[in-house]
């Protein structure tokens, strides 16, 4: 349904995705991310008891 939405043929849209998924490299904000993630390091705690305290620690 998506190839015809997009008036391609299944094979080209098939191959179109997964190049798009093969050849996709994150950012440097990404990278970095991940990278803080994987560190172990405990993430810092955000305020959800308030809409206010939430938005502030974002």
């Amino acid at each position: 349904m998506k190839a015809k939405k997009e008036n391609r043929s299944l094979n080209n849209y098939v191959e179109t995705v997964l190049m798009d998924i093969a050849y996709n490299e994150p950012n440097d904000e990404t990278i970095a991310a991940i990278e803080e993630a994987r560190s172990g390091k405990p993430m810092n705690k955000l305020d959800v008891d308030s809409l206010e305290g939430f938005v502030a620690e974002l």
